[in-house]
């Protein structure tokens, strides 16, 4: 046994648990000076990055062997049984004993080997009684170092998330990832080959091992994919949250005096104030795009209230295309498994954003129905036109839409090519779900008309006289005269 009644399978167990110890607290213990989230994080993680690679670097040198040659801790066992000093150097194959070894625990400056030089010779040639067997072999040392890494795997999965709650963006994420890779460029860059952690796992374990394909890649993944969820369910919540409450709250509504159902396009005879269509000036390139603009807004029925909408729609479509467009691939050769996992995340993104989209529009669809519900009939047509409104010019204005539904794509042909041969499939199953809103919106005004008109046609019937005076009479017998012409 060695000291503390330690063999040598014992001395490794105590070096892993300690540094599992030491990952424990890197993960617990506050960062001085790293207050921002992004900060901090990146700190614990590159802590722990070290003490992985310290641990399996020094657990190579210590306690594997080349050939027929003992490990190290072997060798300084050996070298006690015969002598207090530990030997610092080997010069044609013959270890030349350096300083007693417990001067090494003190600062050169302090003197302490001429201390050591003057004690009493039977300390001076003490050597402690060791048993070195039984000898730690290397299948044992693989196991033992294959358990503690999944041992640490295990841990970081458990933690590392949680630590990460406060990240929101991709750009937080792909700033921590670029900063890890920096730290393990080397070490992960087999193509040099040669490096000193490379070398220690080919002797560990008798293959190479990535730290960040086996302990971090997929946490990394899933929060990307968690950033993504969180982005498109605000996207959803919209019809609910945003439009819902200014729509049915009347209270509150901008529908209440019925003044923004339809885009005032001339003013009031007696009004000397501002008119949309005021025509440009052909010389003021400025009043021609201010007439233009008003000339659209009028054409699609923009209402302020509409315009919110579709805003609050595009600019969060534009806010998440921007962050996940930050999901870059700084490295070459595909060292990190980046090509493949941006493909992976930035189909995630598509599909996520098509299946937000599409609640979205369910989302109106229940709009509607809460609103057919109202007892007051014209404001039942009010909502449902503005929400039929709100939905074409989603599917035929929204820029931002196609650009975040297919990445990588030139969406100026969504808008060059009317025979839509080359249109996203998905942007166009979206198109027809909106207009969809955009014509059963219209439902309950066409009811309302067709009543109006029914009850007004059946009051003017009932109440003339069917003679040959009568208006009804002849516009009755002249259909029938060009019917049967």
């Amino acid at each position: 046994m060695l000291l503390d009644d330690l063999s040598y399978k014992d001395t490794l167990d105590r070096l892993l648990n300690i540094r599992f110890q030491l990952i424990h607290d890197t993960i617990h213990s506050p960062i001085k000076g790293a207050d921002h989230p992004t900060s901090r994080i990146l700190h614990q993680v590159k802590d722990i990055i070290m003490v992985i690679r310290k641990t399996m670097i020094q657990a190579n040198e210590i306690f594997t062997r080349n050939e027929n040659e003992s490990t190290l801790i072997e060798s300084y066992v050996s070298s006690f049984q015969q002598t207090f000093s530990i030997p610092s150097s080997t010069t044609n194959g013959t270890e030349i004993p350096n300083q007693p070894a417990v001067t090494r625990l003190f600062s050169p400056t302090s003197d302490v080997h001429l201390v050591m030089r003057y004690l009493p010779e039977a300390i001076l040639k003490y050597t402690p009684q060791f048993e070195p067997a039984p000898l730690l072999p290397h299948g044992e040392v693989k196991s033992m170092i294959l358990a503690w890494l999944q041992k640490v795997k295990y841990y970081i999965h458990d933690q590392l998330p949680s630590m990460m709650d406060s990240l929101d963006t991709e750009g937080q994420l792909t700033k921590i990832k670029n900063k890890i890779w920096e730290t393990l460029y080397e070490d992960e860059n087999t193509v040099r080959g040669g490096n000193k952690w490379q070398t220690s796992m080919q002797l560990l374990l008798d293959q190479q091992y990535s730290i960040w394909n086996s302990m971090f890649r997929e946490i990394f993944i899933e929060k990307e994919k968690q950033i993504i969820d969180l982005g498109f369910i605000k996207l959803m919540e919209q019809p609910k949250f945003i439009i819902e409450p200014l729509l049915l709250n009347y209270s509150q509504s901008p529908l209440k005096e019925h003044s923004e159902i339809s885009v005032d396009v001339w003013p009031p005879v007696a009004s000397t104030g501002y008119n949309l269509l005021t025509l440009p000036s052909s010389s003021s390139s400025k009043e021609i795009i201010t007439f233009h603009h008003a000339l659209s807004r009028i054409a699609h029925d923009q209402v302020d209230i509409l315009i919110q909408f579709q805003s609050s729609f595009d600019t969060l479509l534009d806010k998440l295309k921007q962050d996940i467009d930050t999901y870059t691939i700084p490295y070459e050769n595909n060292l990190f498994q980046c090509s493949f996992d941006s493909v992976t995340i930035k189909s995630y993104f598509e599909d996520k954003c098509f299946d937000a989209v599409m609640n979205y529009t369910s989302g109106l669809k229940g709009l509607l129905k809460k609103a057919v519900e109202l007892t007051d009939e014209t404001k039942v047509n009010d909502i449902s036109i503005i929400i039929g409104r709100l939905a074409k010019n989603i599917a035929t204005l929204s820029t931002q839409l196609p650009k975040t539904l297919k990445i990588d794509n030139d969406t100026s042909t969504v808008y060059a090519l009317y025979s839509s041969i080359d249109k996203d499939p998905k942007y166009a199953i979206i198109q027809n779900e909106l207009m969809d809103v955009f014509h059963e919106a219209h439902t309950p005004w066409l009811n309302y008309l067709n009543r109006v008109f029914s009850k007004s046609l059946e009051s003017i019937l009932w109440t003339h006289n069917w003679d040959d005076q009568c208006p009804s009479f002849l516009i009755w017998e002249s259909e029938l005269l060009l019917i049967f012409d």
